[in-house]
């Protein structure tokens, strides 16, 4: 909102306006003016945000949460007026406006000085004053002007305009600082708003609710039944009527929601999935749900409800309703000059209809019946009344008094006819009599009553406006005394601030000697202890913290240590990392998220990035991952390696490692709120939603634009398969059911993964046919050795002090490793050495320690293995034999034999690929026999030899040629087939099949393009055309046979597993086919999908704006990065891009020809595709321009527009009344 003071400051911006800026406004809904009006017209973009729908709003959104939507840094000006005193989290509203805010960019807020009355109970908090402002925003920039609203002759409020200025490091410090800052509380006077009790609710919540309660008392007698009040408002008032009940609140404009039983959301928010109540309410709702959606709703309700439902809504089956709204509107329309925002879509989606939605409840099995509510002539007088006075401040008291007398003496009357509203109650059980309104009632007293009510409402309205009017001269007379007074106080303003430039003077002088200091150089020898003390006493930054664990992790491994004093040390360090982090939280520091600064290397042409779902960090251990991202990268390909470990932080966002020194490897690290190991459980809704968009600013960040997600764990599936223009391949490393940590849950989304996966790669025949029955494409890519690291002799290597021949294990000794076999060997050989290399997790140490000649070493870092492996004279793999390791193909045995040492094997189903090279034992006795006759004789230079050539054929670099010619192989994907339909528009067309071929990034694709008489060169051009690639298809028509019958032709000839139909007056983006297909493949229940585009009629058109297509490539590229795996369900999709499975095509049929040369094909296909129990969906993340209507535009307007109300007719014989199509609505239903 926006008085005439607020417009007056808001003059103030004029020379900051251009119109090259970006605006964002708020708090925008235009309830008695906005700054828009004044701004709109002088800049590029002008975006306004509200809580709640109306005039000014553009999108539903809380001022707590722009940057959910809003990149940072992104908008020139930041306006918010009369706000701020109603956001409860003030603090959290201006981190937002200044995150978004770019640097040097204008802020311009007013808000309510202490002392202001109460307005707009309940939601009416804060009070700021001068030194308030001045103390929240000099830290983050220059304050340009700061002024007291003076209207009322004192300051009832204040206004600041702020200029930017601050560093990533000044904001955060700013950001944590503000948690110290306390503003005025708003307190609440008794004798004028007070403490409302249940008489002193606005009469009509008052009424609706306590008929609610009766009714609910009725059909159920207990008083403790649990409810669901759907549509509760913010106040969530059912609870007052019913002190007994348990119930849960469902409103999006609910105040601190607890997500158990005050939830901020709609019906479909997946805090009710598997909840259940005795009775769901929904009173005043179903008008405001669209027509579409009305019978999905009342599922919902259905599935919700145990017992009872119910309902209540003014109908259209009588006109009583409809006049009603029509003169409360008119009403509010000649105070305020607009429509009543409250009954906007009362208009715009009609009024549902009593009988067809009892009807409809009926045939889902409940019993019903009905009742009228509200005296719709006193609710048409009474409610203009009252809605006409609520936003003037000194009149609310008069609206509550009203109301209170109302609801004490009238409301008995809510149940005389004509009604307002209707009520259906819905059970399980027959229904008693409700009798609810009583044959004793006199409507002649009632409104004799009503009538003294409005006379000594009117008398109140003009007493207090005359009473306002006189107290507003008195005001102006003290103003002027007031008036000299403050230009006293700013002569005294004056003199402080010259003592303040004396002051600076000497700060500066002070940090000149400070800056002397931090130059010595005993500074800098204790620059280390401060530090240490730093971290103690406040807690380390998230980059801090990153440092020492990875510097930690890395000294950790080079320890020459036991393995129990190495575990030690790690729950020490853990312990002190845990510290440092509880201490960061403790002091209320958040982190505020910026992308990284640097740049990785530009994506090359022709090869596609790697990212690899870790299952380990990448610094825990040098394995397989770590192995394939360093030989892939050698290829000139990009690696991102994604770390299990994440950073704990509430907003989305990611931290990058640099790993090696060509920019070529990164380690990458997500934020979560929740943090949990990725071996326990599938993660949850919210997590999984946090993944995707800290995922989203990492691809914007590193301009992914086609990649191979490589999965080695389940946990990460619902966030890797859909990455934009991706493929997903999962490198099935292990038996997962073997491990310990591996949560059953986790068993289901593995078999998930399987089935979802472009393809599966295993690492060991066992393991591939284990996968074979749930992945439609294995292949076996075993593991590998690093053959020039460990066939290379080292400078020197380990000797027994006793020089005994060395008996050597290096790897995990976990619960697979055989600690009675590797005992019988110590025992049986007691001439030999045992070395055992590696982390001993099982504390076999407790055990085979006492054996004399056995050797711990723990765990040694990978450059260290080969100083051990040449001083061994053979080599073991003592396994248990089970799953896990029938699953399993070591990498130490290519490591073994890329050194040419003898190597004995327990005999395991990978073992027979090194027959000849390695003994393979079946039996204990025969694993003894082998290590017998390995330590008595000679090994001969001929065998060493063998083994090392065997091994230099089976390197990673090797694996990671067959890992790249797998992924991005073009051989398994599906053929898509692209129909375009063309008439004349050349040079459309030309663009159109351009942006196929060079932005598609899909190779299995047929073009079909259908010619319908085109007369301007296009045909000529199409033959040409056709004959350039083996992939494309022309279909010439004599006469143009519109565009169902067209598509129907080019659809009969494709032969894709998919089918598009795409328009040619469309400029497709990079990898809009493989996102398009990947949401079919992965939901079946999706019959045809289609993207979002700049410009169509209905909800798939998105707020965006560019001048020239490069420019709309990265807007784009934007768009879909924030949106990635978003779905969107509507009921029809426009067919300028549609894509649908050859299944749906078959099951659904043609196009219907019946409709000529177009309009109202898509609304008739949808129709039949949702019959079939398939969805129509759009996808937010593929984004297509389209023109729109280029064919159409050629024919004159009149023959169009017949055209169109033909092809109505031909549609609503079908399928009766059409639903015009509508842009899509602040609050969308997008599914993550």
């Amino acid at each position: 909102m926006c008085n005439n003071w607020c417009y007056k400051f808001g003059e103030l911006l004029d020379k900051h306006a251009s119109n090259g800026i970006a605006v964002l406004e708020v708090g925008s809904r235009n309830v008695n003016g906005s700054l828009r009006d004044v701004l709109e017209t002088k800049v590029m973009e002008y975006i306004g945000v509200d809580i709640e729908y109306g005039p000014g709003v553009d999108r539903i959104l809380d001022a707590s949460r722009l940057t959910d939507f809003f990149l940072t840094d992104s908008f020139d000006f930041v306006v918010c007026t009369e706000m701020l005193e109603h956001c409860y989290d003030w603090r959290a509203a201006l981190v937002q406006m200044l995150s978004v805010l770019k640097q040097g960019g204008i802020l311009l807020l007013t808000t309510r000085s202490p002392g202001f009355e109460l307005h707009d109970y309940p939601a009416d908090y804060w009070r700021f004053s001068r030194q308030d402002f001045k103390r929240i925003f000099e830290p983050v920039g220059e304050i340009l002007e700061l002024e007291d609203d003076m209207t009322l002759g004192w300051p009832c409020g204040i206004g600041i305009i702020l200029q930017k200025d601050c560093d990533v490091d000044a904001f955060s410090i700013w950001r944590h600082k503000l948690n110290s800052i306390e503003v005025s509380a708003v307190e609440i006077d008794e004798s004028d708003s007070g403490k409302i009790n249940d008489e002193q609710i606005i009469f009509d919540q008052f009424s609706r609710y306590k008929a609610c309660a009766d009714i609910l008392t009725k059909v159920d007698n207990d008083k403790n039944c649990s409810v669901l009040d759907v549509g509760s408002g913010s106040e969530c008032l059912l609870g007052r009527f019913l002190p007994d009940a348990k119930i849960s609140y469902l409103d999006p404009l609910i105040q601190n929601p607890n997500g158990i039983d005050r939830i901020a959301g709609d019906i479909t928010s997946p805090l009710l999935e598997g909840r259940s109540f005795n009775v769901v309410t929904a009173v005043d709702v179903l008008e405001h749900v669209r027509p579409d959606y009305r019978h999905a709703f009342l599922n919902k309700l259905s599935s919700l409800a145990e017992n009872a439902l119910i309902l209540a809504f003014p109908s259209s089956d009588t006109t009583d309703a409809e006049v009603t709204d029509r003169a409360v509107d008119m009403s509010y329309r000649d105070a305020y000059g607009s429509e009543y925002p409250w009954l906007r879509e009362h208009r715009i989606y009609g009024l549902p209809s009593l009988e067809e939605t009892k009807k409809y409840l009926e045939n889902s099995g409940w019993s019903c019946m009905t009742t009228g509510h509200g005296h719709a002539p006193w609710l048409q007088e009474l409610l203009g009344f009252i809605i006409c006075a609520w936003d003037v401040p000194f009149l609310r008291k008069h609206v509550y008094q009203i109301s209170e007398q109302f609801n004490q003496e009238l409301c008995k009357y809510d149940f005389v006819p004509p009604f307002y509203r209707s009520f259906i109650i819905a059970s399980k059980s027959s229904l008693p009599d409700l009798g609810m309104c009583s044959e004793s009632l006199n409507i002649a007293d009632g409104n004799r009553r009503f009538k003294e009510l409005m006379n000594e409402a009117s008398r109140a309205y003009f007493f207090s406006t005359l009473s306002r009017m006189q107290d507003d001269e008195q005001r102006e007379s003290e103003n002027i005394c007031m008036t000299q007074e403050l230009e006293i106080l700013h002569a005294k303003i004056d003199a402080i601030h010259l003592q303040n430039k004396k002051l600076e003077a000497l700060y500066k002088a002070a940090i000149q000697e400070l800056d002397v200091v931090k130059n010595s150089r005993s500074w800098r020898i204790t620059s280390s202890l401060r530090f240490l003390a730093r971290g103690y006493r406040y807690g380390l930054l998230a980059e801090d913290r990153l440092k020492m664990v990875n510097a930690f992790r890395r000294r950790y491994h080079l320890l020459p240590l036991p393995a129990m004093v190495k575990s030690k040390i790690s729950r020490v360090a853990r312990g002190f990392r845990s510290k440092l982090v509880c201490k960061d939280q403790a002091d209320g520091m958040s982190r505020l998220y910026h992308t990284p600064m640097e740049r990785p290397k530009s994506q090359q042409d022709g090869h596609w990035d790697y990212v690899f779902w870790g299952v380990i960090d990448w610094h825990f251990r040098y394995q397989r991952p770590q192995q394939l991202a360093t030989s892939i990268a050698q290829t000139g390909r990009r690696c991102f390696y994604i770390s299990p470990e994440f950073i704990n932080a509430s907003q989305s966002g990611f931290h990058v490692e640099l790993i090696d020194s060509e920019k070529q490897i990164y380690q990458v690290q997500l934020y979560l709120k929740s943090l949990q190991s990725i071996y326990s459980t599938e993660p949850s809704f919210e997590m999984v939603k946090q993944l995707r968009e800290g995922i989203g600013e990492f691809l914007i960040w590193a301009g992914c634009q086609n990649t191979v997600s490589l999965v080695q764990h389940p946990f990460w599936l619902d966030v890797a398969s859909v990455i934009p223009n991706g493929k997903l391949v999962y490198d099935c490393m292990d038996h997962h059911e073997g491990f310990d940590s591996d949560h059953y849950n986790l068993q289901s989304l593995e078999t998930r993964l399987l089935q979802t996966a472009d393809c599966v790669v295993t690492t060991s025949t066992w393991l591939d046919e284990v996968i074979k029955p749930y992945a439609s494409n294995s292949v076996l890519i075993r593991n590998a050795g690093d053959y020039e690291h460990f066939s290379t002799y080292p400078v020197s290597c380990y000797r027994d002090p006793d020089g005994k021949k060395v008996i050597g294990y290096y790897g995990a000794i976990a619960e697979w490793f055989d600690i009675d076999l590797v005992e019988t060997i110590a025992r049986s050989y007691s001439d030999a050495a045992l070395l055992l290399i590696g982390a001993d997790t099982v504390n076999s140490k407790r055990r085979l320690g006492k054996l004399p000649n056995v050797t711990f070493i723990g765990e040694v870092s990978y450059s260290e293995l080969p100083f051990y492996l040449y001083g061994f004279d053979l080599c073991l793999l003592p396994f248990k034999v089970i799953p896990l390791t029938l699953a399993t193909n070591p990498v130490k045995v290519y490591e073994y034999l890329s050194a040419g040492k003898p190597v004995v094997s327990v005999d395991l189903p990978e073992m027979q690929q090194f027959k000849g090279l390695v003994d393979i034992a079946s039996t204990n006795d025969e694993f003894l026999f082998y290590v017998g006759q390995l330590l008595a004789r000679q090994e001969k230079q001929e065998m060493i030899n063998n083994r090392k050539a065997f091994a230099s054929t089976q390197t990673w670099c090797h694996r990671a040629a067959s890992l790249i010619d797998l992924s991005e192989s073009k051989v398994n994907e599906p053929l898509v087939s692209i129909i375009v339909v063309t008439w004349n528009n050349l040079q459309l067309t030309r663009k159109c099949l351009e942006s196929i071929m060079s932005y598609s990034g899909y190779e299995n694709i047929e073009v079909i393009v259908v010619d319908n008489a085109s007369s301007d060169g296009t045909r000529e051009y199409l033959i040409e055309w056709s004959k350039s690639d083996l992939r494309f298809s022309l279909i010439l028509n004599e006469a143009n046979r519109g565009f169902a019958a067209a598509n129907n032709q080019g659809l009969t000839e494709a032969k894709g597993d998919f089918l598009v139909m795409l328009n040619n007056d469309t400029v497709v983006t990079n990898g809009w086919i493989r996102t398009l297909i990947g949401h079919l493949r992965r939901d079946s229940s999706i019959g045809i999908i289609g993207p979002v585009t700049n410009n169509i009629g209905n909800e798939a058109k998105i707020d965006i704006s560019y001048e020239t297509m490069p420019e709309m490539a990265r807007q784009a590229e934007l768009w879909t990065r924030h949106h990635i795996g978003k779905l969107t369900y509507l009921n029809t999709i426009a067919f300028f891009c549609a894509a649908m499975s050859r299944s749906t095509w078959e099951r659904v049929g043609p196009l219907d020809e019946n409709f000529g040369r177009g309009f109202f094909e898509d609304d008739d296909y949808c129709r039949r595709i949702a019959q079939e129990g398939l969805r129509v969906a759009c996808a937010e993340d593929v984004f297509v321009h389209h023109h729109l209507s280029a064919s159409f535009d050629k024919v004159k307007y009149n023959e169009r527009q017949k055209l169109f109300e033909e092809n109505r007719r031909v549609y609503e014989k079908k399928w009766g009344e059409w639903i015009p199509h509508q842009y899509r609505d602040p609050v969308k239903n997008i599914k993550s």
